[in-house]
Parts: structure tokens; sequence; C-alpha cells
């Protein structure tokens, strides 16, 4: 039977590194989980000053909006939430529709924004007519087909 040998300790270069690359790998975890996500096709606005514009687009254009309210960075209802509406007949339903679709990034329910479009909890879904009056509004978790059957779908009624 041979004798065990014996581990060498690690050299204090070698400890720094190894925990250099445990926070660089860390850090780079949390910046991709913590970042704002945008959704194909989905105008994004982060400070409020394209709103308008995405209102006058529609207005010319006699466009409904699909605004999606929520947190920067998002919370993971809001990701889950937008993994749902990202499903292909959402997707469709939105084209059906004639949606300009928006994902309007808030600062938390303080935000100026937030209190002109009277946004007291995130995430929030807000359909507003061309003319700009809102039409429909859900708040929080929304499934994929309560989006499509029970959001989209009522601003036709």
């Amino acid at each position: 039977m041979s004798e065990p040998t014996e581990r060498k300790p690690l050299s204090p270069k070698a400890k720094l590194a190894f925990v250099a690359i445990f926070l660089v790998a860390g850090f780079f975890i949390y910046q991709s989980q913590n970042k704002n996500f945008s959704l194909k096709g989905w105008t994004k606005i982060t400070d409020g000053s394209d709103l308008p514009a995405v209102f006058a687009q529609a207005k010319s254009e006699g466009r409904k909006i699909a605004a999606f309210f929520l947190n920067s960075p998002p919370s993971e209802t809001a990701r889950t939430v937008a993994r749902r509406i990202w499903k292909a007949q959402n997707q469709k339903a939105l084209k059906r529709g004639n949606f300009i679709p928006v994902l309007v990034y808030l600062r938390g329910t303080s935000d100026s924004l937030a209190k002109r479009y009277d946004i007291k909890n995130l995430p929030t879904f807000v359909v507003f007519l061309p003319d700009g009056t809102e039409r429909n509004r859900e708040v929080g978790s929304l499934g994929e087909v309560p989006f499509r059957a029970n959001f989209l779908q009522a601003v036709e009624e």
C-alpha cells in the first residue's frame, strides 16, 4: 500500500487569484441579472422623455399603446411576466390589435412618470387608445393567456 502524499497549501498568490476570479464572476452574474432587459419589437423607455413621441406616433397612426411599466432594474415578477408576454401567441395578438408595445422603466412608484400615469404598483400594464386615454389596466403578475384574452382583447369590446 502506498503512502498518502501530502498536499501543499496554496500559496498566497494562488489564494488571491482564486478570490479575484470568484469576485469577478460574481460581479458579472450580478450585473447580468440586474440590468434592464428588452423585448424584440418593444420600444424601450428609460427616462420618460420618449413617451410623448410614442403617444404622437400612436395618434398619427391610429394605433393603441400597450405599455408595460416596470422597475429599473426589473424585479423577478417583471421578468417572469415578460417571458409570458413574449410568447408567440401574445406577439401575434399585439400585431393583430395594431398595438405599439412599450417597456417603460421607472425608478419606483415615486418616479414622476409613475405619478403622472397613476402607477402605484409595479409591474403594471396599461393600454392607451390612440388619443392617449387609458382603456385597460392590469397590476402585478399576469399570465400568458390572461394577457392576451383579458387584457388585449378587452380593449376591442
